[in-house]
């Protein structure tokens, strides 16, 4: 019969370094006052025994584990990985790790997601890109956890929103191309739901009509804000027979879709038409028009 593995303890570690078992626990949590000589050999004696401190142990002695929520779309876009990558980067050089739940189509709500993550304990959460249900917000306003919300902000005084500003990102593009003689400019934005996609919008409609241009429903497309999305809408735009020449897209990956199907039926970018995408991704970079 196997013998269950004896976890090496913090005792373990004191007696190997010849030290007590409160200088240990200085060693590995930084306070208090220790030589780097008996730092380095408390350190070297977890090494040698492959201590592992008991994160769960700490968490409940100081009240606190240390845990950051992080709450996601799919990572199917380069600029929501290159953020959360910033952050579980910013958290870990704070002392924190991040545990992730990532909300898709089908899979449980948003709701049973936050509640999955304040089940263990974490002491913040970040919420990115998602607009929460009134279920959800009720819920996390009254949990009093703090929250921060990246891209899209949160409905209440308690929470901190971190984001860029989209309303004068879509009023600069469609100024831009206002300004290069465009008359006829269609948007493909995001979900209709999307802040970020009812930001830019607004921002599009204000250019348009400080140069006397009428701002209609109708030249706005919605898809997702991938790729294929991109392609469809522009298929749409383009058999609306409008007469558009230039085209904001509420993404880069939208607007490498929507060039994609622009050049499929004919037209080239620029001289044909102007398009316009938006977030910097490096797919964009490397995107020949």
């Amino acid at each position: 019969m196997n013998m269950p593995v004896r976890r090496v303890t913090k005792a373990d570690v004191a007696k190997f370094a010849n030290v007590s078992h409160m200088t240990v626990t200085r060693a590995l949590t930084g306070s208090g006052s220790i030589s780097a000589e008996t730092k380095e050999r408390v350190l070297n004696a977890c090494r040698k025994l492959g201590y592992t401190p008991d994160l769960v142990a700490r968490s409940l002695c100081a009240r606190k584990s240390r845990i950051l929520g992080l709450l996601t779309r799919p990572l199917a876009q380069s600029y929501f990985a290159r953020m959360i990558s910033s952050v579980e980067q910013r958290s870990r050089s704070l002392g924190y790790h991040v545990l992730m739940a990532q909300v898709t189509d089908g899979g449980p709500s948003i709701l049973s997601n936050i509640q999955s993550l304040f089940g263990r304990r974490v002491d913040g959460l970040l919420i990115a890109g998602i607009s929460l249900p009134e279920d959800a917000a009720v819920y996390l306003e009254n949990s009093r956890i703090p929250t921060v919300f990246m891209d899209s902000p949160g409905d209440g005084d308690d929470f901190v929103f971190v984001g860029t500003n989209d309303r004068e990102g879509g009023y600069q593009a469609a100024k831009y191309l206002v300004k290069q003689g465009h008359g006829r400019l269609a948007f493909i934005a995001g979900y209709p739901e999307s802040y970020t996609s009812k930001e830019r919008i607004c921002g599009y409609r204000t250019a348009l009509l400080e140069h006397g241009i009428e701002a209609c429903d109708e030249d706005i497309f919605y898809t997702n804000y991938q790729m294929d999305g991109g392609y469809k809408a522009a298929e749409a735009m383009l058999s609306s027979g409008r007469g558009y020449t230039a085209l904001l897209c509420g993404n880069d990956y939208v607007a490498v879709g929507a060039a994609a199907c622009i050049r499929h039926h004919g037209f080239q970018i620029p001289k044909d038409f102007a398009l316009i995408g938006f977030s910097g991704d490096e797919l964009g970079e490397y995107s020949a028009p």
